[in-house]
């Protein structure tokens, strides 16, 4: 019986390696495939972060196209999701929810406040 010879070996991160390559493709590979998940990865967590939110099909992947194609750094990813109208305008509504949060506390404070001073004699 003749054993038959493997076409490619899988590594655990599910890597393939064919015999035909050369060192120097298998790096390629692998580098390729490195910054594919680091900017996807990257890419779904700004949504998460930035916009509150998870992304549509075709808007994480123009993200995370434009990512490997431009070698963003991280700290691009955070700069370009932080610009986003979307992202300025969550922030604003969010501050305005907060802001009328605290105006509300505020008053009952203070009504609460007249109310107990209302039921004292001050001598």
């Amino acid at each position: 019986m003749r054993s038959r010879r493997r076409r490619s070996v899988f590594l655990h991160s599910g890597v393939r390696i064919c015999p035909q390559e050369s060192l120097s493709e298998v790096l390629s590979s692998h580098r390729a495939y490195y910054q594919l998940r680091v900017c996807q990865e990257a890419v779904w967590e700004a949504f998460r972060i930035f916009l509150d939110r998870i992304p549509g099909t075709s808007e994480y992947q123009s993200w995370v196209q434009t990512c490997q194609s431009e070698s963003l750094c991280i700290s691009d990813i955070a700069l370009n999701f932080s610009r986003t109208d979307e992202h300025l305008s969550l922030v604003h509504r969010v501050r305005a929810g907060l802001e009328a949060g605290l105006e509300r506390v505020q008053t009952r404070f203070r009504k609460g406040l007249d109310q107990v001073t209302l039921g004292f004699d001050w001598v």
